[in-house]
């Protein structure tokens, strides 16, 4: 039996219908509109990425939670983690090896983020996308229908853009480029390759100029971890 991500066939049709039917008519009929066809694996998989972009995300590990599957829930988890390290690895070659084009000046910054489609972002941890074509458009109400709009930092709701009078609306995880010590700060790093990390356009965006910002994000990453691991697994007492 063919298996995609942890699940099969019939489990990945029965999460894309118990998603789309909670969506209302009008939002039903655009996903069908934008190519909604839960039949065929490969029909079934772009259905769950429309999906995606038009809800809240809905993790299989939280599918399987709420089903009561906590085993499939934490098997799914350990697989998770198996292919993050695979990646891991093949993201850190890829990253010294492109270091070391950007130091030499073989490659441009475009060429460097394309490198990282399809990639997790070192901080969320979401696929990161890459093509102005695929994942961008002029239309502000085609980019809120597309998912692109999330709140910011202060709760407002924010969509990636670039452009004054002609503007272009980019998906929330877009590859960027970022300084890792911000260049106002320290202008004799603006050209250091080693100053430089990828990262997605809305972890970018919610870092801005903050030097600290990686580390604040592994502390709430391990205070998460700990919160989630108590609420789970409670003291048994003496």
């Amino acid at each position: 039996m063919k298996i995609i991500d942890g699940l099969n066939y019939r489990e990945w049709q029965k999460r894309n219908t118990e998603l789309f039917s909670k969506l209302e008519r009008s939002k039903q009929k655009e996903l069908r509109n934008k190519g909604y066809r839960n039949k065929g694996w490969d029909q079934v998989q772009k259905s769950w990425e429309l999906l995606k972009y038009s809800c809240q995300e809905f993790s299989i590990f939280n599918h399987k939670l709420s089903k009561h599957d906590l085993l499939g829930a934490i098997n799914h988890s350990i697989l998770e983690a198996e292919q993050a390290k695979v990646v891991a690895n093949e993201s850190l070659e890829n990253l010294e090896r492109n270091y070391n084009q950007v130091k030499e000046g073989l490659i441009s910054p475009n060429e460097y983020r394309q490198n990282f489609y399809g990639k997790p972002c070192p901080f969320c941890g979401k696929k990161m996308v890459h093509g102005k074509v695929r994942y961008s458009t002029q239309s502000k109400q085609e980019a809120v229908s597309r998912g692109y709009q999330y709140k910011d930092a202060n709760g407002k709701d924010y969509i990636n853009q670039v452009g004054r009078f002609s503007r272009l609306y980019f998906h929330p995880h877009y590859v960027t480029l970022d300084h890792k010590i911000n260049k106002a700060r320290c202008p004799e790093l603006l050209f250091e390759a080693s100053n430089l990390q990828i990262m997605c356009w809305k972890c970018n965006q919610k870092k801005s100029d903050n030097n600290n910002f990686e580390a604040e994000q592994t502390s709430n990453f391990v205070s998460d971890l700990a919160r989630e691991a108590l609420n789970r697994y409670k003291n048994l007492g003496k």
